[in-house]
């Protein structure tokens, strides 16, 4: 139990890591919500709940409906919300008003993610409510056309218009897909929802790491097993030889002087655009969700200040600690799971 800093709001952090059975797990949601409602101030409540909310997050075993139930009773009772990550999306480009709040948010210096996560809302807001409508309206009419022969001139135009609506949002939904699950296509019209949804829930399965052979002993409990990763790996890469041997070739060829000065040389602005330009526009470099779509598509709002940053880091060669982030990834080299962390290998993302 905390406080927020510069509000003086009481936090409450709640590690829960739940037991296997329907019973016990049931039980341990009453201990929670009773131990909420006797302390105030905020909660956060994260861990293992051992528990799933919908059938199409469960791949792996059986899905128990029981579970579900009073896992979802406990949530909403407690009026609990999911965090979710914020990512911008490529179509957003052709939406109304998109560009106006990427400007405005970078002229006054406000933050990009969240200017853009209210200009989303109320997008999808606006969205919502066509969408709406549309469906209503075509439902209507195809009523109407079951009584009638043939509809007015004013009407066949409204049904043509409202499932133009609502294809443009299944389009849009495709395309979130399509970036989600970060797989391409030979042509942009072979487009399959359920085969894209299959191959994410897959790749999660696959990806996981549910337990680990520590010490001879099957151990599920994450932090256990973040911390027998994070020793692994840091061993792996701990230098043994604190002294090597100097490499003297003398006959080994060089660059030319032209080459040196090259390689020396402060960023132009035209070294910097071309690196930006190779970069897939689907990648995001930081938590941010900002990828490099936005990047490219608003250079125009970034090159003074990108060219900035680099010109002192090649001049004083000091550079913002938060532009030096870097992730790990655990790519697993074979088919099947594994208890040990050999094949895994690991890869950095920068």
């Amino acid at each position: 139990m905390g406080k927020v800093k510069g509000r003086g709001v009481a936090l409450n952090v709640l590690n829960v890591y739940a037991p296997q059975g329907v019973v016990v797990k049931q039980n341990l949601w009453r201990e929670i919500s009773s131990e909420v409602a006797s302390a105030s101030g905020l909660w956060i409540i994260m861990g293992d709940f051992n528990a799933m909310q919908f059938p199409e997050e469960w791949k792996s075993s059986t899905f128990k409906s029981s579970c579900a139930r009073n896992f979802n009773a406990f949530i909403h009772d407690l009026g609990l919300l999911e965090p979710r990550t914020f990512r911008v999306y490529n179509f957003w480009l052709g939406k109304q008003g998109y560009e106006e709040a990427v400007k405005a948010a970078v002229e006054s210096f406000n933050d990009t993610r969240k200017c853009l996560k209210n200009w989303k809302d109320e997008m999808l807001e606006k969205e919502g409510e066509s969408t709406n409508m549309a469906r209503k309206e075509v439902e209507q009419l195809e009523e109407d056309m079951e009584t009638r022969d043939l509809l007015e001139e004013e009407e066949e135009w409204v049904l043509m218009e409202s499932k133009i609506v609502i294809k443009e949002v299944e389009l849009k939904n495709n395309a979130d897909l399509k970036q989600r699950k970060r797989i391409k296509w030979a042509l942009d019209g072979d487009e399959n929802s359920k085969f894209f949804r299959g191959v994410t829930n897959s790749r999660k399965t696959k990806n996981s790491i549910h337990g680990l052979c520590i010490g001879g002993e099957w151990v599920t409990i994450p932090k256990k097993i973040k911390k027998e990763i994070l020793g692994y790996f840091r061993n792996r890469f701990i230098e043994s030889i604190p002294e090597r041997p100097e490499l003297e070739c003398p006959n080994i060829k060089k660059i030319s002087k032209d080459h040196k000065v090259m390689l020396i040389e402060s960023f132009s602005k035209n070294e910097i655009k071309d690196a930006v330009c190779e970069y897939d526009g689907d990648k995001a470099p930081d938590l941010d969700g900002l990828n490099m779509k936005i990047l490219k598509h608003f250079w125009h709002l970034f090159e003074t200040d990108l060219y900035e940053v680099l010109t002192n880091f090649y001049n004083e060669g000091n550079i913002s600690c938060g532009s030096g982030s870097s992730f790990i990834t655990l790519i697993l080299k074979i088919n099947s799971r594994s208890q040990k962390l050999s094949p895994y290998k690991s890869c950095g993302d920068y």
